[in-house]
């Protein structure tokens, strides 16, 4: 059955683009997106230099597979039983916290290995308790979810893949030359700028629909 020009306009990535809700929760993952790649580059690299072990610094990107592994359901459970805005506004600044914390505790020079791994830790939990909200309320913002949700949900993956791809390699080099504080702080900003897009996000109530979640962080 052929789609009618209506069908076509309101699936098309161009419209979804044209959402202003939709463009605001996007650019808040992108930028919080490069922040996560920054900090578990930046810790990762600290404790391999701290240990001088490779399998500690394994450890640190292990970490969220290890939490979705064994609290990825019940999280994911007590992420739909709480408001979706408010969620992602204190998830967000939460982990901005955990990364301003870190910093100090490195400028005065008390950090060991167990704060970087309980900081990741803290991280991982909050961004899987973020990610389903986040699922939850995609569909909530599209005027029309049945035929938008699907190239809504495309380009906030092709997008997401691509600042992990470009993370990486940008992320190599800041790490390279950029004092470990820095980055930690950086990281924080980041989130602080998720957090502040969100509050700018109106979110029906009546229109949140569950989707499958993803375990990406």
């Amino acid at each position: 059955m052929k789609q009618t020009k209506n069908e076509i306009h309101n699936d098309s990535y161009g419209s979804i683009l044209r959402i202003p809700s939709f463009c605001v929760l996007l650019v808040g993952r992108l930028i919080s997106g490069a922040g996560q790649i920054l900090f578990s580059m930046a810790t990762m690299w600290y404790i391999l230099q701290l240990t001088e072990s490779a399998l500690a610094a394994a450890l640190i990107p292990m970490l969220p597979y290890i939490i979705y592994a064994f609290l990825g359901i019940p999280l994911a459970t007590i992420s739909d039983q709480l408001p979706k805005k408010q969620l992602l506004i204190w998830t967000d600044i939460l982990r901005a916290c955990v990364a301003c914390i870190l910093a100090i505790l490195f400028m005065s020079g008390q950090m060991v290995p167990w704060h970087i791994y309980a900081a990741n830790l803290l991280i991982a939990i909050l961004g899987f308790l973020f990610n389903p909200a986040t699922q939850t309320v995609i569909p909530a913002i599209l005027p029309n979810p049945s035929k938008q949700l699907a190239p809504a949900n495309a380009l906030l993956n092709s997008a997401s893949k691509t600042i992990e791809l470009l993370g990486y390699a940008i992320g190599g080099i800041l790490v390279a030359f950029i004092s470990v504080q820095l980055i930690l702080f950086i990281y924080a900003f980041t989130f602080l700028v998720s957090s502040l897009s969100i509050v700018f996000i109106h979110i029906p109530v009546t229109k949140v629909v569950k989707q499958k979640e993803s375990p990406a962080l």
